[in-house]
């Protein structure tokens, strides 16, 4: 064997390994929950105990729950409480959990009546899962789901909101599955499933009607993007008591897989882009 085919043989290989290790991570990137496969779990909870996970911390307000056939029920309850304080402020469900870099699932079931006892409105009934960033003020910097109605106003809604006292709101309204819309037997209901990713200083927020197909509801940089924490906060504004929950079948809390399986691949492809240009380049006149 002379030279200058085996140091054409050797880069030939070179260029296979690439290629072949570069197919499999774009292969494996590709794979739905491929990056989920490889994540580590931050918090989960299935609502399957007795008594609520340690890990929560109850906020005291109007507002109760219960563990009901491995889901978490909360009641809405008023008058005219909210999280942040309306007359009254509402009971919230709260998590901690720290990190910058992580994706929170979670499936909401809603059952909320659009008029009272009396056949007026309930006014609103609003559920909400929320994210705060800011460990000094629970509701200066945060992300919001919102599943409300309130027949006075005949709103029937799904929004996404992220709310800064530094940048202001974004807010994506529209959100609604369309067969949510009619109202069945005085009630507004409908399972929806969330994602709220963080990506360093890049929140996003997805829905989906069946969780398998996402959409995006609202993508936003945070105001804070240094800042590791955050608290997840289940909780609801309502005019009056007439009866609403929402029942919530997980939490899944996992981190974003560092360097992700895309960013591998690239690499491997790039790899295999300067093994080709050096093949290119190599002089031929030479033994």
């Amino acid at each position: 064997m002379n030279k200058k085919f085996a140091e054409r043989r050797s880069t030939f290989v070179g260029v296979t390994r690439a290629l072949v290790v570069a197919s499999v991570l774009l292969a494996g990137a590709l794979v739905p929950g491929a990056n989920k496969a490889m994540a580590a779990t931050i918090f989960y909870d299935d609502f399957t105990g007795s008594t609520l996970n340690s890990a929560w911390q109850l906020q005291p307000g109007q507002g109760a729950y219960s563990l009901v056939g491995g889901q978490l029920r909360y009641y809405n309850q008023g008058p005219l409480s909210s999280p942040q304080g309306w007359s009254t402020t509402s009971l919230t469900l709260a998590l901690p959990f720290t990190g910058t870099a992580w994706e929170l699932d979670i499936k909401a079931r809603y059952n909320l009546y659009w008029l009272d006892p009396s056949g007026g409105s309930s006014g609103a009934q609003d559920p909400q899962v929320m994210v705060s960033f800011d460990p000094g003020s629970t509701y200066a910097d945060y992300a919001d789901f919102s599943r409300g109605v309130d027949a006075y106003y005949n709103s029937n809604y799904l929004s996404a909101w992220y709310i800064s006292a530094s940048y202001g709101q974004t807010e994506t309204d529209g959100l609604l599955n369309p067969a949510d819309a009619a109202i069945n037997n005085n009630i507004a209901d409908g399972a929806y499933w969330y994602q709220i990713i963080r990506d360093g200083g890049i929140l996003t927020m997805n829905v989906s009607y069946d969780g398998i197909h996402y959409q995006t509801a609202l993508s936003t940089t945070l105001s804070n993007p240094s800042s590791s924490y955050n608290k997840l906060l289940l909780s609801a504004t309502t005019w009056e008591t007439v009866g609403s929950y929402t029942d919530y079948d997980y939490v899944n809390i996992t981190t974003t897989p560092e360097p992700s399986t895309w960013g591998l691949a690239v690499a491997g492809l790039l790899g295999l882009k300067w093994c080709g240009r050096r093949l290119k380049r190599r002089p031929s006149g030479r033994a």
